[in-house]
């Protein structure tokens, strides 16, 4: 099957039930024990566990002040 003969229906009231049923399942997905580790692993590694936690501090100056 080559590429321009992929048919997509781009219907709103079909686009609208796909988007409608992706958030439900991500948010169905964040909620659970699976997802919140997720996100609690991409808080440690993005460094905000640290800073929350307190075992970190935010630095003191905006570092794109100067650019402004």
């Amino acid at each position: 099957m080559a590429l321009h003969d992929v048919d997509v229906d781009m219907h709103l009231s079909i686009l609208k039930t796909i988007d409608a049923t992706w958030l439900v399942s991500m948010f169905n997905h964040l909620s659970s024990s699976e997802g919140r580790k997720s996100i609690a692993k991409g808080w440690k590694k993005a460094g905000i566990s640290e800073v929350i936690d307190g075992s970190k501090e935010l630095p003191p100056d905006d570092p794109f002040e100067d650019l402004q």
